[in-house]
């Protein structure tokens, strides 16, 4: 694990993930607890069949709160992240869950061996998010489905208001994509 990684992985299990249990999302302000379920029902909502039978790989899944929604859909589910703090809390969440230890920018996994690979919150803390979209692209069989912040003028705005941020207390510079550039990246997926 490079320096970076190594970073990233050691503020997570510090602020999020703690050993012997899973965490629950913050839900204490009802804006948030709304905007928490409206993103996971709109995760849901972006797959266009039903996940029951289906391998899916949650990508950046830390402590397994996707990939136990995804496995209550009735998918077969491996949690993929960095965090062994946070990988344990998964099998807590569920013994269902496979977890594996793997940096998303160079997944251990052959090429089309998941059904569904979904993230939510997770490519804006990688090194080189663009690599983890192309090994999504690469490990997924039917598709994937991508949560993430986008660079538009409201989330800029938002930035110089001091309402969002650039730069995360993790360290890492919040990386946004472009829905041009993912256009671009799409058109070239097979």
């Amino acid at each position: 694990m490079n320096e970076y990684h190594r970073r990233q992985a050691e503020w997570h299990e510090r602020e999020h993930y703690r050993a012997g249990s899973p965490r629950n999302p913050d839900n204490s302000h009802p804006a948030v607890a709304w905007l928490n379920g409206f993103r996971l029902r709109k995760l849901l909502e972006l797959l266009p069949e039903p996940l029951a039978g289906r391998t899916v790989l949650s990508l950046c899944g830390g402590d397994g709160q996707e990939g136990d929604l995804l496995r209550r859909q009735g998918a077969r589910v491996t949690v993929a992240d960095l965090s062994r703090v946070g990988l344990a809390a998964a099998r807590l969440r569920h013994a269902d869950l496979r977890v594996v230890s793997a940096d998303s920018e160079r997944l251990p996994f052959p090429d089309a061996v998941f059904d569904w690979v979904v993230v939510r919150d997770g490519l804006h803390h990688l090194e080189h998010p663009r690599q983890g979209l192309a090994e999504m692209a690469r490990t997924a069989r039917r598709g994937f489905a991508l949560l993430e912040g986008q660079d538009s003028r409201a989330v800029r705005l938002l930035v110089r208001l001091g309402v969002g941020s650039d730069h995360e207390p993790s360290g890492n510079f919040v990386y946004r994509f472009r829905r041009e550039e993912l256009a671009r990246f799409f058109a070239t997926v097979p």
